[in-house]
């Protein structure tokens, strides 16, 4: 008789794909990440953290932070609201360093470099996709949405 068997490192890998996948959305749609779009609301952008993370805590500029449950590559998420409790970015925080042509199309990303550090940008009409990290690789990914002048 046939015997199906799955590791966990198999389970594993397959959601790390998958979390790639979803990572590369931003590249494919407009200003999506972990199937977050930067005009959810507070409610809406809380519940999909819920399925996903649990809550560390908030500081005073309407930003939270979130440790991810059960990912290997991303530790944390941050999110921020702007006056309308509207998202106005999500950023995610990477356990080590990951190839920044994993996360955006470096060929049509603004490069810039600061020492160490090394940044990558692509402006998609009112949003910016942003990784962030060193030689390495990345250690942050954010899309954000422009500033409006009132939060200024």
């Amino acid at each position: 008789m046939w015997r199906r068997s799955t590791s966990n490192s198999t389970i594993e890998n397959a959601a790390g794909i998958l979390l790639a996948a979803f990572l590369l959305l931003p590249l494919s749609c407009d200003c999506r990440l972990l199937g977050f779009d930067l005009e959810m609301s507070r409610e809406a952008a809380h519940r999909r953290l819920q399925s996903l993370a649990h809550f560390d805590h908030a500081d005073q500029q309407r930003q939270e932070v979130w440790s991810l449950d059960h990912d290997r590559r991303f530790s944390s998420v941050i999110v921020g609201f702007d006056r309308n409790d509207r998202l106005r970015f999500v950023t995610v925080i990477a356990r080590s360093p990951v190839r920044y042509d994993e996360l955006i199309d470096t060929r049509k990303a603004q490069h810039a470099t600061t020492g160490s550090l090394q940044r990558y940008t692509v402006q998609r009409g009112e949003c910016t996709l942003m990784a962030i990290g060193t030689e390495r690789g990345a250690n942050t990914f954010t899309i954000k949405r422009e500033a409006e002048e009132e939060e200024e």
